[in-house]
């Protein structure tokens, strides 16, 4: 009677997860409002910053490494690779906060990437444990290169936009005087796409017990769908920057107006 719901539910539950990536947006919105009008003007609050900001990368990024439940793993790359951004945004350079600006977007599709696989995973196995994950029985076909491509793409591997806006960021610091910190931001990078792309080996590639019966799982159509769609764009943004050049530059010339 009510099976016409079921569709819209599964939508539902594949949103919460892109807005997982969207509140953390909002929130630092705010942060970025206020520390951008001091940072350009006094270069100590600036120096604090971009520290702090580094410091608080690499610690999550170590975090990461060492979760064992999936969401937790990806929400703390997350909020690595937000730091990233931060210690850009806060340069009085336009290099640095075009890259930033640039950075927030892919960082947008790669988490949406990421967080929507997970999200297929939990439907099928009813649990964010990996270890459960890796025990259950079953089979997903769809959801092994998408998380490889996140993961990829967190890693800052050429292929994707974010391989572009991270070196344009770790320029922008080195130019600035941040070399030893642009250095600390792309080792947490790296640390964090090494955590994912373990974590998909052991999920994906791994073998499973003689006892387990591999089954396959059928997905609901939006869930596939949107996780390709973010996925498309992740690849295409990599190989085709220049189709967002134009917001780019606009995003940034409003920042720096903004502050100054």
């Amino acid at each position: 009677m009510f099976g016409f719901l079921i569709p819209i539910l599964n939508l539902l539950r594949q949103l919460q997860y892109f807005l997982a990536g969207a509140v953390t947006k909002i929130g630092f919105y705010g942060i970025v409002r206020t520390v951008t009008v001091f940072s350009f003007h006094f270069q100590e609050i600036q120096t604090l910053v971009i520290i702090l900001s580094s410091l608080s990368m690499f610690f999550c990024a170590v975090l990461a490494f060492n979760q064992r439940d999936l969401k937790k793993m990806i929400a703390y790359c997350s909020i690595s690779e937000m730091r990233f951004i931060e210690t850009s945004l806060v340069l009085n350079n336009y290099i640095g906060i075009l890259g930033g600006v640039f950075h927030i977007i892919n960082h947008t599709l790669m988490n949406g990437v990421l967080f929507f696989t997970a999200g297929m995973l939990i439907f099928a196995y009813v649990s964010s444990k990996i270890d459960e994950i890796k025990n259950s029985v079953g089979n997903i076909s769809w959801g092994s290169p998408m998380f490889f491509i996140g993961a990829l793409a967190v890693a800052g591997m050429p292929m994707f936009g974010c391989f572009l806006s991270s070196i344009t960021i770790f320029l922008a610091l080195t130019e600035s005087g941040f070399l030893w910190t642009s250095i600390i931001l792309i080792l947490s990078g790296f640390i964090s796409g090494l955590a994912l792309l373990i974590t998909a080996i052991f999920l994906f590639w791994s073998k499973k017990e003689k006892n387990q019966i591999s089954t396959k799982i059928q997905l609901p159509a939006s869930m596939v769908l949107s996780t390709l769609a973010l996925t498309f764009l992740l690849i295409i943004f990599g190989f085709f920057p220049e189709i967002i050049y134009p917001l780019l530059e606009i995003a940034t010339n409003g920042i720096i107006k903004m502050s100054n």
